[in-house]
């Protein structure tokens, strides 16, 4: 994986940003990629357009003291001439979301509320290896991207603490949506895009994408993130994410760690 990225503040209240990434494999690193200031779709074009590369514009802007609003446009794959037709040649994201910083009686606090949004096949790539979609953006099966994946929606609200005897502490709770692939009355399979690993576009005479088709499943989640740093650049954490689905397995996550920061 190779990612550059350009963030500029032309004034307190407004900060802009683009980011590049592209994800490629079965060879050896690429050179043309490690260079900081080629643009990595036109090196990606030069190597015979067979990894998978996508961009982000970003914007920060404070309207008023404490108030942060932020928006992210995310293209996987972008044609100019078919957007807004549902095409499959077009892949992308987005995220909006508010934000407010304040004091508590433990501390001071951010609150926020978010939107994301990520369109079938964001993510995904169509190249085969060993019954693999090697470019894909996943490491180890587990994915590079938004935790929703592909073809699914989020309404997230949240507030972060810091507290005394420096502790952290973050509680969030969503509600989210996913439309996964599944299989047709016939018995055939339907890729509708919902699975990240999966980047094998249905045939051409089914030309355009449906957000979220397919087997939709729904449901509320949470996570709690506490962080205490005895010593500056040294503490634990723990991690906790819950998510329930309708119908679906619910998934709880747990994690802790030690860090040190250098």
């Amino acid at each position: 994986m190779a990612l550059h990225r350009l963030a500029v503040n032309p004034a307190r209240w407004l900060g802009l940003a683009f980011t590049e990434m592209v994800i490629y494999g079965n060879r050896s690193p690429e050179l043309a990629y490690l260079n900081p200031v080629n643009p990595l779709k036109t090196a990606e074009h030069a190597l015979w357009d067979r990894d998978n590369t996508l961009f982000a514009i970003e914007a920060v802007v404070r309207p008023l003291p404490g108030v942060e609003a932020h928006a992210t446009f995310l293209a996987d794959d972008l044609d100019f001439g078919e957007f807004g037709d549902n095409s499959y040649n077009n892949k992308w994201a987005v995220q909006a979301g508010l934000g407010t910083a304040f004091e508590t009686p433990a501390g001071a606090a951010l609150g926020y509320i978010e939107y994301t949004r990520t369109e079938p096949f964001v993510y995904t790539h169509r190249f085969l290896l060993d019954g693999s979609c090697y470019n894909s953006y996943t490491h180890n099966g587990f994915g590079l991207g938004h935790p929703i994946g592909p073809n699914a929606d989020q309404v997230e609200v949240g507030l972060e603490v810091w507290l005394p005897f420096r502790l952290r502490a973050t509680v969030t709770g969503r509600y989210a949506r996913r439309g996964e692939n599944f299989t047709a009355e016939d018995g055939s399979f339907v890729n509708v895009g919902g699975d990240i690993t999966n980047g094998d576009q249905p045939p051409f005479n089914e030309p355009t994408k449906e957000f979220l088709r397919g087997t939709v499943q729904e449901g509320p989640g949470a996570t709690l993130d506490v962080t205490w740093e005895p010593v500056n650049e040294v503490g634990v954490a723990l991690n906790l994410d819950y998510q329930q689905w309708d119908t679906d397995p619910n998934r709880l996550f747990v994690r802790g760690s030690f860090f040190v920061d250098l």
